[in-house]
């Protein structure tokens, strides 16, 4: 079991496609996994995820959702990645 990998999931709902993820506000091409279901009406719901190694990425670093279609202005929504250092014989539960 790796317990240094981060899931960062943005969930959608009934928006017209499409969903990315950013990172330091440019596109991440290899995501993990992507997830899509028509609704009535012709929206779209939808999961975008990318797993993410905790120490390969700097304390601060910027990661965004975004949503866009052609006739409406994007949706962004950004976290900031904390970091929490722990030492090897701490108890997991702990954290």
């Amino acid at each position: 079991m790796t317990w240094n990998l981060i899931n960062v999931t943005c969930q959608v709902k009934k928006f017209y496609p499409s969903v990315d993820v950013m990172r330091e506000r440019k596109y991440v091409p290899d995501r993990s996994g992507f997830y899509i279901q028509v609704n009535k009406g012709g929206t779209y719901s939808g999961t975008s995820w990318l797993l993410v190694n905790q120490y390969a990425y700097e304390e601060g670093m910027v990661l965004t959702c975004l949503v866009e279609h052609d006739r409406q202005s994007p949706v962004v929504k950004s976290h900031t990645l904390v970091v929490v250092a722990y030492h090897k014989d701490q108890d997991i539960s702990t954290i």
